[in-house]
């Protein structure tokens, strides 16, 4: 029986529903639990107005909805068909990372989203940052980065064979960030399509075990490769030793970075779809 023939998993079926309706979801009302360590994307600010709520701290207006995937797009895709994406691992000092439950759905996963034509995976990073998380440049520090770009597939049910130029993948720079400031700072719903509904801290290796399956791969090699950087800060307890029911890695694992590295050349337009 081919892979395509058999049933979903139930984090794949969550997948699917929270793909399907990115662009049509209106935000809904969401719990107030501030004082639990799984908080609310409403929880964060409930007295900010929605004017505020679309303005950065510098008092420019940023855009709340997310472009039509169907219209110009702003994310780029190479001609392996893999689009240019960053991926956040945000660390505090007790080594726990964020984990974000997506908006309407019951998977969870780590911040992550395209890079622009215009932009470098820095560049890209900190404004997914403030529109997933609500964070700045200042209230976080960059540990470093992966070196090379990590890549992952889509499974077939998920490739949109229609569209031009072709999306089969991601390519992506995981970044490690140091939250500095309070976690009260995170906040959910800087935008009117908020990509998390609740977040919590959990441990460094937890999210390669419970992330949707085909990106399984790509979290390991990313925290794999985060680990020692994470590891050798001096804010940071962590140990860089990954489950040993993971085995060995695959040849000889990437140093980690603490330079972000040059966006390189991208071509193409693809879908805006970030997963």
């Amino acid at each position: 029986m081919s892979r395509a023939s058999l049933p979903q998993t139930p984090a794949e079926v969550a997948y699917t529903q929270g793909h399907n309706q990115k662009n049509s979801r209106a935000q809904r009302p969401l719990d107030v639990e501030t004082k639990q360590r799984t908080q609310s994307a409403q929880a964060i600010d409930p007295s900010a107005s929605q004017d505020g709520a679309n303005k950065n701290r510098n008092g420019r207006r940023r855009s709340g909805k997310r472009p039509n995937p169907t219209a110009s797009d702003d994310n780029v895709i190479d001609r392996d068909g893999f689009r240019a994406n960053v991926g956040m691992v945000l660390l505090n000092d007790a080594g726990q990372v964020f984990w974000g439950r997506r908006v309407g759905v019951s998977g969870w996963q780590f911040p992550q989203g395209g890079i622009r034509p215009d932009e470098t995976p820095e560049d890209a990073m900190f404004r997914e940052l403030e529109e997933e998380v609500g964070l700045g440049p200042e209230q976080v520090e960059v540990v470093g980065c992966t070196r090379r770009w990590l890549r992952y597939r889509l499974p077939e049910r998920f490739i949109r064979r229609h569209q031009t130029p072709l999306c089969i993948g991601q390519k992506q720079i995981w970044f490690a960030l140091r939250l500095v400031v309070d976690e009260t700072e995170v906040r959910l719903n800087l935008t009117d399509s908020p990509e998390f509904q609740e977040w919590r801290w959990v441990e460094y290796w937890q999210p390669a075990d419970e992330v949707i399956r085909f990106k399984r791969g790509v979290y390991r090699r990313a925290l794999r490769e985060l680990a020692n950087l994470a590891a050798g800060h001096p804010a940071i307890q962590l140990k860089p030793t990954p489950p040993s029911e993971w085995g060995p890695g695959t040849g000889q694992p990437e140093r980690a970075s603490n330079r972000p590295p040059h966006s390189g050349r991208r071509s193409g337009r693809g879908d805006r779809s970030r997963d």
